[in-house]
């Protein structure tokens, strides 16, 4: 067997080895640091309904999460167009606007209804 061959059979398991335990690394820390995610925009808003109407409790999350899902949804289809805009060459702008005009105005009502509720209770 030739020199470079054996070198090669040596360093191939080590190339391995390395990647399993990359793998598993990667594997167990994605797994430990895994939390449910809350939500960061109208959660005041939310805390602040179910406090007022109780007997609609279960009901509210769930419309502040469609409502959340729909913006998230909505700004993942525009990013999809955004790439595809710029692969076919075409001015950027006119499809970051209004995702861009979205965020600010969901941004602006959070703060305004954080601002307007603050710390009340019905």
């Amino acid at each position: 067997m030739p020199v470079e061959t054996q070198a090669r059979r040596k360093v191939l398991p080590r190339n391995y080895e390395r990647f399993f335990l990359v793998f598993w690394t990667t594997i167990c820390l994605f797994i430990s640091m895994t939390n449910p995610a809350y939500p960061q925009f109208f959660g005041n808003a939310q805390n602040f309904i179910s406090s007022c109407f109780p007997q609609a409790a279960s009901l509210v999350p769930l419309v502040f999460n469609v409502l959340r899902f729909l913006l998230i949804i909505y700004l993942g289809i525009s990013l999809v167009q955004g790439i595809n805009s710029v692969r076919d060459g075409t001015n950027l702008s006119v499809v970051a606007t209004p995702p861009l005009l979205v965020v600010v105005i969901v941004t602006a009502a959070d703060f305004a209804s954080s601002l307007i509720i603050g710390g009340a209770t019905c």
